[in-house]
């Protein structure tokens, strides 16, 4: 066991020598800097920094978990929460704009809005590929809070309408954490701030969520400017895909009449010349086959 883990830890040495930023092995001292930082001890930070340390330092720590992670200094200042730190760090002038922009996505992250207006103000550059990460983790704020840190989030650049890392919508995301653990009130709260910027219609939100939803997120998704016809990659509506889920399930045929009353077009066909009640009834939906003949009549 000892020989393989002289082998991990040859092979990471080999890997970081040969990196662009190479790192050095952490020592004790490097460990009780980090954990001295950590608690919030401004003044061994300021003896570090005064005896020539690097604010950038970074160390491969080998004695935490079974290859080791990756530990620095400017994570360790963040994690203390002491913005006495941060501005010290800031004061010297020494820091790289890839870690300036590091400290603020880790502000973000964090929810800290003191910190991440300090940063900004100090040149650090929001990256708007991750709005979509900083708005789910907003969830957990109050009402005033949430408005407030969202809305410097849209006066530094963010763009609500980009699709996550996943490639999914923020709408698709509240939805799948509506289905999880996000109450009723905050679901309501995030769904109609997002539909202020973005066009929910832009998005394939209903039509992959249509079976799974609860009729009351339906009319509100309608509510808050969804349209019934917009089409998916098979030319297929909202109405389309729902007529093919299970007609038994509860809240099936509510769906289904705000589907109608919003003016779903029943005349559409889809790229195999399908309309609504023909899928239907391929889906067997005998019921919903009734309901759709008397609707059009």
């Amino acid at each position: 066991m000892r020989v393989i883990s002289s082998i991990v830890l040859i092979f990471i040495l080999i890997h970081a020598s040969s990196s662009v930023h190479a790192l050095s092995i952490c020592f004790d001292n490097d460990r009780a800097l980090f954990s001295d930082i950590t608690n919030g001890d401004v003044a061994a930070l300021k003896k570090y920094i005064d005896q020539g340390g690097d604010p950038n330092f970074s160390c491969w720590d080998y004695s935490i978990g079974r290859l080791g992670v990756t530990r620095d200094l400017v994570s360790s200042v963040m994690q203390s929460g002491n913005e006495q730190m941060i501005g010290f760090l800031l004061g010297i002038k020494t820091l790289d704009q890839t870690t300036l922009d590091r400290m603020l996505d880790i502000s973000l992250h964090n929810l800290n809005l003191s910190k991440a207006k300090l940063l900004v103000e100090n040149g650090a550059v929001f990256n708007v590929s991750r709005s979509s990460h900083y708005f789910s983790n907003t969830y957990r704020m109050d009402d005033e809070s949430f408005d407030i840190f969202t809305r410097y989030l849209l006066s530094i650049g963010a763009d609500f309408s980009l699709n996550s890392s996943s490639g999914s919508s923020l709408f698709k995301h509240v939805q799948d954490d509506r289905n999880g653990w996000l109450n009723e009130a905050r679901y309501e709260r995030s769904m109609r701030f997002l539909a202020e910027y973005t066009d929910i219609n832009n998005t394939s939100f209903l039509l992959t969520e249509i079976c799974t939803m609860e009729s009351g997120q339906l009319e509100l998704a309608l509510e808050i400017g969804a349209t019934p016809n917009v089409r998916d990659e098979k030319g297929n509506t909202v109405i389309m895909n729902l007529v093919c889920c299970n007609e038994h399930l509860p809240e099936y045929h509510t769906k289904l009449k705000a589907l109608l009353d919003a003016k779903a077009d029943l005349k559409t066909m889809n790229h195999l010349g399908q309309s609504a009640e023909t899928l239907a009834k391929t889906c067997s939906n005998l019921k919903t086959v009734s309901i759709l003949r008397d609707y059009s009549l």
